[in-house]
């Protein structure tokens, strides 16, 4: 749970292709995010935004639902998009 949330930008892909290796065709994946909304503007048009790099792997990383969308479609069908829980954000995705 609130592990996309914590993953390095460039790294998510790689990430989202291992999903794709486990899963069978029609399996489904629940990942939380950080709210969208907070992306500060100076990052609204390459969105996403990472911030606490320092920490190394608990840096906090943002996407916008734009970008979510074009990272998960290679492998994935994204069926949701959503602001919910508060301060968080999740995706729904079906394997494709």
């Amino acid at each position: 749970n609130s592990v996309f949330t914590h993953i390095p930008y460039d790294a998510q892909p790689g990430w989202i292709a291992e999903f794709a290796r486990l899963l069978k065709p029609g399996g489904f994946v629940l990942a939380t995010i950080h709210d969208f909304d907070k992306l500060p503007e100076s990052a609204r048009e390459a969105g996403w935004y990472e911030k606490g790099n320092d920490r190394g792997l608990h840096n906090n990383t943002y996407v916008s639902s734009d970008k979510l969308v074009e990272i998960w479609q290679p492998h994935f069908e994204v069926l949701d998009v959503d602001r919910n829980p508060p301060q968080q954000a999740h995706v729904v995705i079906r394997r494709n």
